[in-house]
């Protein structure tokens, strides 16, 4: 049986959060370890009438959650917070670690405190249970629970998300995705004009930041949730956060980028885990390295990125991605054009990609979209290549190489090189049969 655990100070807020505790992990069917941890000078100086009745309320407390459905078990630890508790959700192999709210409200002056420091060195996710009636009501299957994830390009977001599915599977969820990006930063990386106006969003890249941001969080039914999309001007958590009470969100989900680092401190999880109105989880990056490739299950090819320079290597790459590619799934097939090219010659070069579909994709329902890139400023059709992939949000990257070596590699560069080096998605490369 796995094992969510609760750290408790006995507070009014603590009591109402357990009972959160409890229903979640009845429903999880996991056991609940009730802890309290003391200072262990705390302990020594106050002797065994001290222990003793710590115990006995951890105890009666234990009794209560236990008639919730929940197996309980307790634990007195000693040491500061963050040490004994990390080190107890270690020894058990718990899934999670769950608190109730803060007492008082967030100041700047607070950044050290118990919690702070248990936030920035979890290596698992951390639940803050603010407003635990929600949750109650939703442990209980009286109510959906309102969820947004903070969503970016990171492990970490990934993590998040995933952590949201595995609540899904718990009860029903309505999942919703905040993103916050700079639109001249974002432009640049998709290979769009550059905005005007700082705060300046234009069809192409609010379709653009859509598309990758729905790939990103595509359901196995390949619909996706509602994506919100927030200029960050100021800090990246305030958004969220007002996404959050915008949406009257249950649970604010974030990745946790910066486990056991001091600049956890100032980080978005933990700016969100100390000021959001609702309850929070921070999950780490490497809770979904730790499950492994079966955290995701298989990877399925929905859309495809497919480049050639019309060499018969080039060419041969084609196939490979509808091959690749789902049914039902859509191939961008890209040529990257240098110099100026009129309407005319766009078109026939559009029609020539269309050319090179294999008949087989019909079979599968597979839809092409042809594309002729046009780099500007002289940028290189690597760097166009991996753009163009960005924009169409593709799982999946394919293109032909020469396999060049030595000078040769040298003086003229390798575009498949460049792009398995430089994107941050799968690429498959094609090579030339051997001579």
């Amino acid at each position: 049986m796995t094992a969510l655990v609760f750290a408790t100070d006995f507070s009014e807020g603590a009591a109402r959060a357990a009972t959160s505790a409890a229903l979640l992990a009845a429903r999880r069917k996991a056991k609940l370890s009730l802890v309290h941890a003391v200072p262990a000078n705390t302990l020594h100086r106050l002797g065994q009438p001290f222990r003793e009745a710590t115990e006995r309320a951890l105890m009666e407390e234990a009794d209560r959650l236990s008639a919730l459905g929940a197996e309980v078990d307790i634990q007195l630890l000693s040491g500061s917070l963050d040490e004994a508790v990390m080190g107890h959700a270690a020894r058990t192999q718990a899934l999670a670690i769950l608190v109730g709210p803060p007492s008082g409200p967030p100041t700047l002056t607070g950044v050290g405190g118990s919690l702070d420091r248990l936030s920035a060195r979890a290596d698992r996710p951390l639940l803050i249970l603010r407003q635990p009636e929600r949750l109650e009501r939703w442990a209980r299957g009286e109510r959906p629970l309102r969820v947004v994830v903070g969503l970016d390009r990171s492990v970490a977001s990934e993590a998040a998300l995933h952590f949201a599915q595995r609540l899904e599977a718990l009860g029903p969820l309505q999942l919703e995705v905040g993103h916050v990006f700079y639109p001249s930063e974002e432009s640049a990386r998709l290979g769009l004009p550059r905005p005007t106006a700082f705060d300046e969003v234009g069809p192409d890249l609010r379709e653009a930041l859509e598309r990758e941001l729905g790939t990103r969080a595509r359901r196995p039914d390949g619909t996706h949730p509602p994506i919100h999309l927030r200029v960050g001007l100021g800090r990246k958590a305030d958004h969220l956060i007002d996404l959050a009470r915008e949406l009257d969100a249950d649970l604010l989900l974030v990745g946790n980028h910066h486990p056991r680092a001091l600049a956890k401190l100032w980080s978005v999880s933990h700016h969100v885990m100390r000021t959001a109105p609702c309850a929070v989880a921070t999950v780490p990056a490497g809770t979904l390295e730790e499950e492994g490739p079966q955290a995701s299950g298989l990877p399925t090819f929905q859309t495809v990125t497919v480049a050639t320079d019309f060499s018969p290597l080039g060419n041969r790459a084609i196939p490979h991605a509808f091959a690749a590619a789902a049914s039902g799934a859509t191939v961008h097939i890209v040529h990257s054009a240098e110099g100026a090219h009129s309407p005319e010659m766009i078109r026939g070069l559009q029609q020539r990609l269309l050319d090179l579909v294999p008949h087989e994709a019909r079979l599968k329902g597979q839809r092409a979209l042809p594309e002729v890139l046009t780099p500007r400023d002289e940028q290189d059709p690597g760097t166009a290549i991996i753009q163009a992939a960005a924009r169409h949000g593709a799982d999946l990257v394919v293109l032909g190489s020469h396999g060049r070596t030595g000078l040769e590699k040298l003086l003229l560069g390798s575009v498949a090189r460049q792009v398995m080096e430089a994107s941050d998605r799968p690429v498959l490369v094609v090579r030339a049969p051997p001579r």
